[in-house]
């Protein structure tokens, strides 16, 4: 089965997915291999066998039945994990006594030097199940850690009698031994970076770095990657081999040896796994004399891996290290075609980055167009400067403090070039391009495109080459292009908890607005845009969003207007619709303005926008009360968005001839029960209700004597404090409402 267990490793991939989606892609794969297949029968019955066991035995987040309310654990737990650190705490994995596996947090000045990995302890725990998200494009907390078999979260639990420990338990100490010695000798900075490069820590960087970072696509430099583990065996290699005179073969034992220490010394994320295990697979080799195609060796690593756990397809790090191997592997025919160190760079470069854009696009819903050259220049950089130097950094620990100290202004003035160099080319629009999540399908149609196209390319068939590469990206394309297609109206309100963001699209996206950009107020000297970099801009990426055809600002409260500078600044909207009065924040936003009152009508496309306050003529010094509030009416469907007006205005709102009954309501200031009247109610007649609200907010919203009211008139209440992030459709007349948590 000489070069040809990759097929195997692809039929045991495919018995992750879904049963019909699953079959159909091994009845692809059979069809593009049935040349081989052919030719041996046992490759066929082995590739069925694996997909089968797969399809079968391999457990999946969907398979776990994590706890769904808070219960009380007193038992025993095996520690899983060494300590990883959080910003303000730490944690350990640890495995009950029926198997599954929970999540421990202690608060960052807890003594617990008895907790150990292996170790078996007693457990005195509250367990309580993981927030999920409640928006689309969000962060899914509960997902990601369910993608490690973990059910349940603790707080601060009690952790006594630890006995014994694992044979990874004294190399993790260690570990933490060189990482204090690291402490002691640096400044934070550098700290940070050793942290990362070293010990595939990011937790110190600064966040501006790992966003410029990401944003390039070049984070894999942040972390521990082959690239790091084959630097650093080639560095111990060459020095003893030509430093200490050693024989090949006793080099050979010693990398055999380090191998496992420096994997667990690393972190033992899953790219140091595979290129640890990879290169210790050679080197047993290499005592008997046999030699493997290397893409055996990669799948049989693949396979060994997770069949030892097999949650670990659903890391990312996993993910892209294994894809890229492979592709990088399957075009080394391409790369020994080539003599200039420049072409194979290039080579590189644009084969990886293709072979991840499908994961990258499922988890960011984005990528860097530009990120391929970038990936040219840095990637030689820190191969050939940064990691060698880490390196030398951390073996300066046990060398005179004047050499740690020059390695160390050597190591800094390196990283300043490289972040003034990210400063100044900043994070352009035109380099990103955001597709939204596509959907399965089209990422194992990319993949089997892919694989074609590579094959050709191999075979020097640059025509057919071409064509198959254009065809991969149009699978994309026609993914992120899809809405465009899209009957369908949406208007969704999103959880931002107590402050408010509702966006409209259009049918066949002929319009996107975005009304209001709240961020909840916080009582501390700094205020966070935490609702926008976790939920609001995730969400408009999500759905492929870009650009914004108009930003709607209701009034200047903070928690409507507060990341609305942020919004601008990436989103770049046509224009800003306000009230005209006088306000600094509104004033502050830089962006085309136009300045609605009572009685604007507003023409777009297909919708109309009748602005019905406030009335200029009756300011009020309440902030609430000079909230724009506008019709939105598209064929028969229509919404009123209320901001936070009061009673005093839904009073005029009443005896105006332009607003009758309309479909959906926003409810005006969460709830509270300084508006939604009776007779406001009985003149608007919605059919549903969307009440943006905060879960266990202090102010009691929605007010029970509101919500009461609602539901006495007989409309639909949504809430997003128990729905999460609810998206009305209309189409041909008819609106259905789909809450995000039902």
């Amino acid at each position: 089965m000489r070069g040809k267990l990759y097929i195997v490793a692809l039929f045991y991939v495919a018995g992750y997915l879904p049963t019909n989606l699953g079959i159909l892609v091994i009845s692809i794969l059979i069809y593009l291999f049935l040349e081989q297949f052919s030719k041996n029968r046992g490759l066929l019955i082995t590739s069925l066998v694996l997909f089968t066991l797969s399809l079968l035995l391999t457990p999946t987040p969907q398979s776990l039945t994590p706890i769904q309310e808070i219960k009380n654990y007193q038992s025993t737990v095996t520690i899983k994990s060494d300590q990883n650190i959080h910003a303000q705490s730490f944690s350990y994995i640890g495995e009950l006594e029926d198997g599954q596996r929970v999540q421990l947090f202690f608060d960052e000045e807890a003594k617990l030097s008895h907790v150990i990995h292996g170790a078996t302890c007693d457990l005195s725990a509250e367990l309580s199940p993981p927030d999920p998200a409640s928006n689309p494009g969000q962060f899914d907390y509960r997902s990601f850690l369910e993608n490690q078999g973990i059910v349940a979260i603790s707080y601060n639990p009690t952790v006594t009698k630890c006995d014994g420990n694992s044979i990874f338990s004294h190399l993790y100490q260690y570990r933490t031994t060189l990482m204090d010695g690291i402490n002691e000798t640096f400044q934070t900075d550098t700290i940070a970076w050793l942290n990362a490069l070293i010990f595939g820590d990011r937790q110190g960087l600064d966040e501006e770095v790992l966003g410029a970072y990401q944003f390039w696509n070049i984070t894999h430099l942040l972390a521990i990657s082959g690239l790091h583990v084959g630097l650093t065996l080639g560095l111990i290699y060459y020095v003893l081999l030509y430093g200490l005179k050693l024989s090949k073969e006793r080099i050979n034992l010693i990398l055999l040896v380090f191998i496992p220490f420096y994997i667990v010394i690393a972190g033992a994320n899953p790219p140091v796994i595979r290129a640890g295990l990879m290169a210790a697979l050679f080197i047993l080799l290499s005592f008997f004399k046999k030699r493997l195609d290397t893409t055996d060796v990669l799948s049989f690593i693949f396979l060994i891996v997770l069949w030892i756990d097999p949650y670990l397809i659903y890391q990312l790090g996993f993910q892209f290290s294994f894809v890229v191997t492979f592709s990088l592997v399957l075009s080394k025919s391409l790369l020994a075609q080539s003599n200039h160190w420049l072409t194979q760079s290039l080579i590189i470069s644009l084969v990886s980055q293709l072979a991840i854009l499908p994961i990258q696009l499922t988890h960011f819903h984005f990528t860097n167009v530009l990120s391929i050259l970038i990936n040219l220049i840095m990637v030689p950089i820190y191969s050939v400067l940064i990691i060698p130097l880490s390196l030398l950094l951390l073996i300066s620990v046990w060398l005179p403090q004047s050499i740690s100290f020059l390695l160390e202004r050597l190591f800094l003035s390196m990283q300043e070039i490289i972040q003034s160099i990210f400063s100044v080319m900043g994070q352009p629009h035109f380099a990103a391009w955001v597709t939204g999540e596509p959907p399965m399908i089209a990422i194992v149609l990319f993949y089997i495109t892919w694989l074609v196209m590579m094959r050709l390319w191999e075979l020097k068939e640059l025509g057919k080459t071409a064509l198959a590469s254009c065809v991969m990206i149009s699978i994309l394309l026609i993914a992120q292009y899809s809405m465009y297609f899209d009957k369908n109206l949406y208007l969704t309100m999103l959880d931002v908890g107590q402050a408010e963001a509702v966006v409209l699209e259009l049918p066949h996206r002929k319009g996107v607005f975005l009304f209001d950009a709240g961020e909840e107020v916080s009582f501390s000297e700094v205020q966070s845009h935490d609702n926008y970099e976790n939920i609001i801009k995730p969400f408009l990426w999500s759905r492929g969003i870009k650009h914004l055809d108009g930003l709607w600002i209701s009034h200047a409260d903070y928690d409507h207007i507060g990341s609305a500078s942020q919004v601008i600044h990436d989103f770049n909207p046509e224009l800003l619709f306000r009230y005209p009065l006088e306000q600094s924040e509104l004033d502050a936003l830089v962006v085309p303005t136009l300045t609605v009152e009572k009685g604007d009508i507003i023409e777009w496309k297909d919708v109309t926008f009748t602005v019905l306050a406030p009335n200029v003529d009756k300011v009020s010094d309440d902030e609430n009360e000079r909230s724009v509030v506008v019709l939105v009416e598209y064929d028969d469907f229509s919404i009123l968005m209320t901001g936070d007006i009061t009673k005093s205005v839904e009073e005029e709102l009443v005896n105006t001839e332009k607003l009758g009954e309309v479909d959906i309501l926003k409810v005006a200031h969460h709830g509270s029960d300084t508006s939604s009247s009776e007779s406001f109610l009985q003149h608007v007649k919605p059919t549903a209700a969307l009440i943006s609200v905060g879960h266990n907010n202090s102010y009691n919203h929605p007010s029970p004597e509101v919500y009461d009211r609602l539901v006495k008139h007989g409309i639909a209440v949504y809430r997003t404090d128990e729905n999460g992030a609810i998206t009305i459709k209309f189409i041909n007349g008819q609106h259905t409402a789909d809450p995000f948590i039902p």
